[in-house]
């Protein structure tokens, strides 16, 4: 799905339109050949899509950083509390040193270099 000239590799979403088409693009066909089937978007939400998975706000995933969240009007900005806050997009309106800093400063929200002193694996990182 991801070679050549594939809609997947051309759409805005990148690897997220190919996730959306493989948990749902089968289950759609196969609810659209069952005999008597009406439309899907009537029959309701639950219809068409795999039975362990539904789709979900993008805020209820990830949030994004104000300086990209104000950017895209379709990305929801991170506030604290929320799962994870993606950085995807950042370096098309800002400089990777800008970028990086926003990472840690949201890095070290959550933890504490004394924390992180106390874990052997990142002792050569430190």
């Amino acid at each position: 799905m991801t070679f050549e000239r594939s809609p997947v590799t051309q759409h805005p979403w990148w690897e997220q339109t190919a996730m959306v088409y493989l948990l749902q693009f089968p289950f759609v066909l196969a609810e659209a050949r069952r005999p008597g089937a009406k439309d899907l978007a009537v029959l309701g939400p639950a219809l068409g899509f795999a039975a362990a998975w539904a789709p979900v706000a993008q805020k209820t995933i990830n949030g994004y950083p104000p300086l990209v969240s104000s950017a895209l009007l379709t990305h929801s900005t991170f506030e604290r509390g929320d799962f994870i806050v993606s950085f995807s997009g950042c370096k098309i309106y800002s400089s990777q040193e800008v970028c990086n800093q926003l990472f840690l400063n949201y890095f070290f929200q959550v933890h504490s270099l004394e924390e992180l002193a106390e874990d052997p694996a990142l002792q050569p990182w430190l």
